[in-house]
């Protein structure tokens, strides 16, 4: 993290509101605070692409997915590896109208 150290004249130079919040985003953005702001919610991500799968909404459901994604569950075996064969694979799972009841779910790491 990077560390701003400022004098107290800043308040000296009298500068307008627009000017002072210019200053505290650039200064937070610099120090790493928006990085607690910006922190992926994987869980909420899972629970929405879920819900858009059992609605049957294919599109709503790939949008979560990036071009390298991997499935591994009960309806990849082997694993679907990449784009197309998750789609493939959740196509199958909306036409059999397969429907996931979520009564728990956890993140650990980078995997939900």
């Amino acid at each position: 993290m990077a560390r701003i150290t400022f004098s107290t004249s800043i308040d000296q130079f009298q500068m307008n509101k627009s000017i002072r919040n210019c200053l505290f985003v650039l200064i937070s953005v610099i120090s790493g605070v928006p990085n607690a702001f910006s922190q992926i919610d994987r869980v909420s991500i899972f629970r929405s692409a879920i819900e858009a799968r059992n609605r049957g909404d294919l599109d709503g459901m790939m949008q979560f997915f990036a071009s390298d994604a991997v499935r591994e569950d009960g309806s990849c075996q082997p694993p679907c590896v990449g784009l197309a064969a998750v789609r493939r694979s959740m196509e199958i799972n909306i036409a059999d109208h397969f429907r996931a009841d979520l009564t728990g779910v956890e993140e650990v790491g980078d995997t939900v």
